[in-house]
């Protein structure tokens, strides 16, 4: 297998994946063996059945499909181990040649943003002091506006689009209990669907941006998060251990604006 680095640039990896034919015959022997093991042939018991009849009572757009599956699945781990990647997200895949023998696949890989936060402590602090404002509301928007301001990052499209989709489908979700369109919806609010679109992308991105911000600001800090606290976050004494990084995130992000506030 060849793994090859098209090209690295906002925060995404292109990456190109040539599976020789050599490779591609075992995989799709492997994948055969495998279904063979829950697949029923008359005549035979369940997984009994020789892998030539297996074969060709099998869908062989299933068994293609699987094999790329699995082939991709073993792919993916070794472009981020041998790359270096550091991925924030599942790779998307945007092109596949399985028309030759040696099969071609390209994959787009969210990474982290990366950038410096510079003496962010000093910028919140004199802009604080400028607005002379005691409301906590307006002291926030502007600790959000400094770190945007003076912090630089490309946030990953797909993170991005991802977000954007989940705002959609919630307009789609609330306008349908309101018994509207989206098309009314939009004429309601003076809209067109492309304007929607880019302010869902620019509070998708700003918001992103902040996110990645906050915790890089946690992590500068120091600050930690304890057990209690995150029990009582979840509302429970046993915390999931697949939720344990979701919730601590959200205290660690808590923690770092309530510092900055503080400044």
């Amino acid at each position: 297998m060849e793994i090859k680095l098209e090209k690295q640039e906002k925060s995404t990896a292109i990456v190109t994946i040539i599976v020789p034919s050599k490779e591609v015959e075992q995989q799709l022997q492997h994948t055969l063996a495998h279904l063979a093991e829950e697949t029923t042939v008359k005549g035979f018991r369940k997984g009994k059945a020789p892998l030539n009849l297996v074969k060709n009572s099998l869908d062989p757009q299933r068994l293609k499909e699987k094999t790329i599956t699995h082939l991709l699945g073993h792919a993916i781990d070794q472009a981020v181990k041998d790359l270096k990647l550091k991925v924030i997200a599942n790779p998307h895949l945007t092109k596949e040649d399985t028309s030759k023998p040696d099969w071609i696949f390209t994959l787009e890989f969210p990474l982290y943003p990366e950038f410096e936060l510079g003496d962010y402590q000093t910028k919140i602090t004199v802009a604080i002091a400028k607005a002379k404002s005691e409301n906590d509301d307006k002291k926030l928007k502007l600790v959000f506006d400094t770190l945007l301001n003076s912090v630089k990052m490309d946030i990953p499209e797909a993170l991005v689009s991802e977000e954007v989709n989940r705002s959609l489908g919630r307009l789609v979700s609330q306008t349908e209990t309101l018994n509207l369109s989206v098309t009314d919806y939009l004429k309601s609010i003076n809209r067109t669907a492309e304007q929607l679109r880019e302010e869902y992308q620019k509070t998708a991105t700003e918001s992103l941006t902040l996110d990645f911000l906050l915790f890089a600001i946690a992590k500068d800090m120091k600050l930690t998060v304890s057990e209690d606290e995150v029990k009582s976050l979840q509302g429970a004494a046993d915390v999931k251990t697949e939720n344990r990084p979701y919730l601590e995130s959200i205290l660690l992000k808590r923690k770092a604006v309530d510092t900055l506030l503080k400044l």
